[in-house]
């Protein structure tokens, strides 16, 4: 009898507990709704995707202060990619850069690259963005860490200063394009690819038959394009340092054949500045920008996440699946026929 009269009370104590809860949650929920349903718009500037804020991270906390913008570049470079992905994406990288440039109070940004690269259009469009700040006369750090290699160097090639670690992996200056051919496979299943088009290379790369010498050549101009552009971006940046780096050295030499470089060889080589660390790009750009050192403040740029980014990270998670093969680690990023600076041994 006192043991069913323990149990009777010991659910009577659960039941209370889980209405409690129901009741908090649902206090909870309602609170969220509401604020979501009387939240103001808030007007984003007009040649920016995001709405960012700056957060101070370091040095005098007084607002008034002249501020150096910490701004990360870690991962590979794409552009767009989901907030909680591990990636760099070039639009949000960009929208800092932008709000760095018309903050009258920011002298400085240093850009902190963890990345073996990209895609081409969006290394070029954070290189852009460097370019427009520096036009304010905003000073740029490059700052590598592990690497930034291929894509990671391009945008470093943009900024005042490079700063590198010793055994930071970069160069891999070069383009590449990745692409899977099964055409031989199809014929030993017997299955049989039937393409209609308009134009002679309008399914060039097509994985179902092998690429004619056209379509190769075609290949190939689009690399040499793109591989242009990216020697001239070394050479213009780093020419005033280290005179040999003329784009014809840069072609003919190891430094322009795709291999990649400790920060000692690079630095040998002219394509850093001087080996260092985090405390050596602040040093670097209070000097560059001829700032006080006890009155700076270093800030950082942080996104806002709303309820709707909340609900699909928890949704993103429990539904995510992994088809990754034990021991092949193959970043799915990485699109089949797309041009992209980058390091693939990083992958």
């Amino acid at each position: 009898m006192e043991k069913e009269i323990k149990n009777y009370k010991r659910k009577r104590r659960l039941k209370s507990y889980f209405f409690r809860g129901l009741l908090v949650l649902g206090i909870i929920i309602l609170i969220l709704v509401f604020s979501f349903m009387n939240k103001k718009t808030e007007d984003i500037p007009l040649y920016s995707n995001n709405l960012l804020t700056s957060v101070y991270h370091a040095g005098n906390s007084n607002e008034q202060t002249d501020k150096i913008a910490l701004i990360r570049v870690e991962g590979i470079i794409l552009n767009s990619g989901d907030k909680w992905d591990a990636i760099a994406d070039a639009n949000n990288i960009s929208d800092q850069l932008y709000n760095a440039e018309n903050d009258p109070s920011v002298k400085a940004v240093i850009l902190y690259i963890d990345s073996p690269g990209g895609e081409i259009t969006a290394v070029e469009k954070i290189y852009h963005h460097i370019k427009n700040i520096e036009k304010k006369g905003i000073k740029a750090i490059a700052l590598m860490d592990s690497i930034a290699a291929s894509g990671g160097y391009y945008i470093s090639a943009g900024c005042d200063k490079i700063i590198a670690g010793k055994l930071t992996i970069t160069g891999s200056i070069g383009v590449i394009i990745d692409s899977y051919k099964y055409y031989s496979l199809l014929n030993k299943i017997g299955v049989q690819d039937e393409v209609y088009k308009t134009g002679e290379f309008k399914d060039f790369l097509n994985p179902a038959r092998p690429s004619t010498l056209k379509e190769q050549e075609l290949v190939k101009n689009m690399l040499n394009e793109a591989y242009e552009d990216f020697i001239q971006v070394v050479s213009t940046g780093r020419i005033n340092r280290s005179k040999s780096l003329t784009v014809e050295h840069i072609k003919k030499s190891a430094v322009g054949d795709g291999r990649v470089f400790s920060g000692q060889e690079a630095l040998a080589l002219g394509l850093i500045d001087r080996l260092g660390y985090y405390s050596d790009a602040v040093d670097e750009a209070i000097q560059l920008a001829k700032l006080d050192k006890k009155n700076v403040q270093i800030i950082t740029y942080e996104g806002k996440i709303g309820i709707g980014d909340l609900l699909n990270r928890l949704l993103y998670k429990k539904f995510k699946i992994n088809l990754e093969i034990p021991g092949v680690n193959r970043n799915t990023h990485i699109k089949s026929g797309n041009l992209y600076f980058l390091y693939p041994g990083a992958l």
